[in-house]
């Protein structure tokens, strides 16, 4: 029982240091590589489909005009040095929530577009690799600065760190490979099986929960 007791102070951390700053820049990077993905699938489609199917799809307009405004009053917060990056992580995700909720209505085939919806997969894993690097060093100053073994979890905590940070860092590298391959297969007009993009899928959602873990940590400790 007393190995697993830590007896250091998580509170004891560096001085001015927002760690809630810095979470919260994590989550705005997610929503913005996930939006910028969602509408580059949606500029593919519609500059590709038939004129019925366009004037079908009208709507969507109306749809993304809050989604567009949103954005443009956070720029504008950001260039006046204004921004608060835990808020506009929350109206991003609401923005995300309404462009995927689109993209599932207005996008009927979306075997056309499956080299997009792979890039913008693969762009969601490298973000959350470089979350998870950015909330390793967050986590790493949150803790005290000498931890040893008789720390019990502390210590755990902190050595499985930074192996999967070794890890994250080899996973982007070929992740990196993998975006620059899809790359050139969209623009030499190539597609892919759909169950490639099924399994990455997968692995997109395991490093977003992953990423995720290691946010709530950050911020109960915060």
């Amino acid at each position: 029982m007393d190995q697993h007791t830590a007896t250091a102070d998580p509170k004891e951390k560096p001085a001015l240091f927002d760690a809630d700053h810095e979470i919260a820049k994590t989550m705005v990077l997610e929503q913005l590589v996930s939006i910028q993905a969602c509408t580059a699938t949606f500029a593919q489609y519609f500059s590709k489909c038939d004129s019925n199917e366009f004037e079908g799809a009208s709507a969507i307009f109306h749809e993304l005009d809050p989604v567009e405004k949103g954005l443009d009053r956070w720029l504008t917060a950001l260039r006046s040095g204004e921004m608060n990056e835990r808020a506009c992580a929350e109206n991003l995700r609401g923005s995300l929530a309404m462009l995927t909720h689109l993209t599932e209505i207005f996008i009927k085939d979306p075997l056309r577009v499956l080299p997009f919806t792979l890039r913008g997969l693969v762009s969601g894993v490298e973000i959350c690799m470089d979350s998870y690097s950015t909330l390793s060093d967050i986590l790493k100053k949150q803790m005290p600065r000498d931890v040893s073994p008789e720390d019990g979890l502390l210590y755990d905590l902190l050595k499985r760190t930074e192996t999967l940070q070794q890890s994250a860092q080899t996973a982007k590298a070929l992740t990196g490979k993998l975006g620059r391959s899809v790359d050139e297969m969209k623009s030499r007009g190539l597609s892919v099986e759909i169950r490639h993009v099924h399994s990455f899928e997968g692995c997109f959602q395991e490093v977003k929960m992953l990423t995720e873990c290691y946010r709530r940590v950050c911020v109960s400790l915060s």
